[in-house]
């Protein structure tokens, strides 16, 4: 279990090829004005506020075929929770999404490189904010 996340990172501290665009991540919160609600006739749309990032996992394949990834828990830090995911190459991509609202009501996704062979995404406790913090890593 460990051990994916250990030669993972030691690959990384080897030098092995890493992609040098931008890391894929979850924007903390959406604003209130990113979404559209499509009320019934009648009703008005309200989004009171923005909404805070819940939650982030990977997906095999575009979003209509829901072929979400389990990823395997490993031993992070105090207080931080963190999965990996190895990518055996998916025929459609893999995909991040990420979470939004109380339950993770509204999801917003992103393909990710053809290179990406690896990712790990850690949850971290921020009792100051109320909320967790939600961080991702590919490679």
């Amino acid at each position: 279990m460990i051990s994916k996340l250990v030669l993972w990172l030691a690959a990384i501290a080897a030098g092995a090829q890493v992609s040098a665009a931008p890391q894929p991540q979850c924007p903390v919160e959406l604003p209130a004005s990113a979404v559209n609600v499509n009320a019934p006739p009648g009703w008005v749309q309200y989004v009171p506020g923005p909404l805070a990032l819940h939650s982030a996992r990977m997906a095999s394949g575009p979003p209509d075929e829901l072929a979400v990834l389990m990823g395997e828990p490993v031993q992070g830090r105090k207080r931080a929770t963190s999965y990996v995911w190895t990518v055996p190459g998916f025929p459609q991509g893999m995909w991040l999404q990420c979470l939004y609202g109380d339950g993770g009501e509204v999801v917003i996704l992103r393909r990710l490189m053809e290179s990406i062979r690896a990712c790990v995404i850690e949850y971290t406790s921020d009792h100051g904010a109320g909320r967790t913090r939600v961080a991702v890593s590919c490679s």
